[in-house]
This record gives C-alpha cells, structure tokens and sequence, in this order.
C-alpha cells in the first residue's frame, strides 16, 4: 500500500498498488497439502498437486507426480505425472513415466512414457471436444452445508 497526504485536507490518502491481469495469472494450482472434493472449471491452466475427488474441464491440466484426481478430465492437453481414476479426455494427452491411470482415455494423440501404468482402454479419435464449456447451472451453498463439510474435514464443527 502506498499512502500520501492529500493536499489541503490533512487526511492521509491510501492507494493499493495496480494488479495487471495477464495470461500468466490464468493458472491455478492445487496445491500438494490441499484435499477437494467438488467440480472444477477453467478456462485456464490447472495445475494439481493434492487430493482431487471430482470431474476437472479446463484448457490445460497437468496432474503432479503426487497428486490423486478421482473423477473426469477434460482438456485440450492433458499432461499426467501422478494418479487418476477416471475417463480422460483430451486431444494431447502425455502419461508420464511415473503415472498411474485407471480408466478410460479418449484422445487424437497419446504418449505414453516407458514405466506408466495404464489400465484403460484407449480410443484415438479424430475430434475430441475437449474446449471447456462452462456448467449449465452453478451450485449454491448453504451455510449449514459449508459448517457440515467443514466438520467433516477438520472433524469438529465450524
């Protein structure tokens, strides 16, 4: 914060510095100490590194060598270095050596690095709509849902 009197008035003026939003703050990350249970949406790039137990839509999603995503993947490019149960679908989708996939993956390429586990089946198509399109409805939260999924994680009520 910068701070400058104001001119005649005595008061002090506060300014907040200006935040320009640029492609490179169009990432999220979940991070690795991170649990979430829940459906993701991005037009963006997703990084995951934790827990995620529902569908993920974004642009571009990279899956961490210790992350573990139980749910659908949809993406343009789908990059995989750790755990997922689930369909997969995206035109570039890379199973990095050190990744574990049981399900399904629905792609126009697939690289699969030697030492991947892969127990699916795999359907090379010509077209895979894998362009986010954002949920028809969003969901809304009451306070006695959010107080009963906080105690439900910290085992004790909010």
């Amino acid at each position: 914060m910068f701070t400058s009197k104001a001119e005649g008035t005595g008061m002090i003026k506060t300014e907040a510095p200006k935040i320009e939003v640029t492609d490179s703050l169009s990432r999220s990350v979940i991070g690795k100490d991170l649990t979430l249970v829940g459906n993701a949406f991005s037009r963006g790039e997703i990084h995951v590194n934790g827990d995620f137990q529902g569908d993920i839509q974004c642009a571009s999603l990279v899956v961490g060598e210790r992350a573990k995503i139980v749910g659908a993947l949809v993406a343009d490019e789908i990059i995989v270095g750790g755990h997922v149960e689930g369909t997969i679908k995206g035109r570039h989708v890379t199973l990095q050596s050190n990744s574990r996939i049981e399900g399904d993956i629905y792609h126009e390429s697939l690289a699969i690095e030697q030492g991947a586990v892969f127990a699916g089946r795999s359907y090379q198509t010509e077209k895979v709509k894998a362009e986010p399109e954002k949920p028809a409805s969003s969901t809304t939260f009451s306070k006695s849902a959010i107080s009963q999924s906080t105690k439900n994680v910290t085992g004790r009520a909010a």
